[in-house]
């Protein structure tokens, strides 16, 4: 397995991006978000399919380089085989159904999609393997070390191609946002937090990878998406 630097993984984003801005479906188009489903589809060629992919719910995405077989779950949750052909991804239907979770929805397609381009653009480093490796998508919050590196270099290279910079930015000055956020509070600063809020609507993306995403291009400074009143804390000195 190659292991990417951030640095790395935006340059790929950026070539992919290019790519599809050339899509005969965007021709003509002022592109100012990016439809993953367009892209997993009519760029790279792949299947999306929406199914039931765990009883919990824990599994948000899967899809594997090669043919396999993998348990998923139909509307009565009974497991049936589903037959991955090596340019499927699939992800829980719910994420569909549910319109308040468009976010994941969209990242799910993209981080299977971003195990894809890898696995396409580097066929010797990811393949082919004595055994199929299916891929899972399980969101892990708050962890501070990486300890699956295939999964973090698809996390940011899905994060890279959902929101391109030089899109992130003019989409930032479109929604009043201008070229840079000092601090991201819905408390302290509503104005600002309601025009990211409308921000990541637009771009159907969560709000906290976009604050992710901003604050590694340097477009914000400091996010209190989770602990509004933070800024009224006072920390006693040792």
């Amino acid at each position: 397995m190659i292991c990417f630097s951030r640095d790395d993984i935006e340059r790929i984003s950026i070539k992919v991006i290019n790519k599809y801005k050339q899509l005969p479906e965007l021709q003509g188009l002022s592109i100012t978000k990016i439809d993953p489903t367009l892209l997993a589809v009519c760029l790279i060629g792949l299947k999306l399919d929406f199914v039931h992919l765990s009883l919990r719910g824990d599994t948000l995405g899967l899809t594997c380089l090669d043919e396999t077989g993998v348990e998923v779950y139909d509307e009565a949750d009974e497991p049936y085989m589903y037959l991955l052909d090596g340019s499927t991804i699939l992800v829980e239907s719910d994420l569909k159904t549910d319109s308040c979770c468009q976010g994941r929805c969209n990242f799910s397609i993209m981080h299977e999609t971003a195990h894809q381009i890898f696995g396409r653009m580097f066929p010797k480093e990811y393949g082919p393997r004595s055994s199929p490796k299916v891929h899972c998508y399980k969101p892990i919050y708050n962890q501070k070390t990486i300890k699956d590196w295939e999964e973090w270099q698809a996390n940011t290279l899905a994060s890279a191609l959902l929101m391109p910079r030089d899109i992130l930015i003019e989409d930032m000055k479109m929604f009043g946002l201008g070229e840079h956020i000092e601090i991201l509070n819905s408390i302290y600063r509503p104005e600002a937090f309601m025009k990211f809020r409308f921000l990541a609507e637009y771009l159907g993306v969560s709000q906290q990878a976009l604050a992710i995403r901003m604050k590694y291009l340097k477009l914000l400074d400091h996010d209190y998406l989770n602990h509004a009143r933070d800024l009224l804390t006072v920390y006693m000195e040792d």
